[in-house]
């Protein structure tokens, strides 16, 4: 990929907030194809997905286009105060 999607911005500039902060980007991934975990803490977080791309588009970094019953988003930042 030749652009980051974390530099997008915001998708609506009419709704620009001072305190918004993006979470687009790179994030931890896990798909769970039979909803197997109920916790963070029981996945194995095995791949890297570009938010916001839906895991079945290419642009994720996933794109996997089969059948799964749940997938798992995790990342690490420091919120705004």
């Amino acid at each position: 990929m030749t652009d980051d999607a974390a530099n997008h911005g915001y998708p609506r500039p009419q709704f620009r907030r001072d305190a918004w902060h993006s979470l687009d980007g790179a994030w931890d991934f896990a798909l769970d194809r039979d909803a197997r975990h109920s916790a963070p803490a029981a996945v194995a977080f095995d791949r890297t997905i570009t938010v916001p791309f839906a895991p079945e588009t290419p642009r994720s970094g996933i794109a996997d286009t089969g059948l799964y019953a749940a997938c798992w988003y995790r990342r690490t930042f420091d919120a705004p105060r």
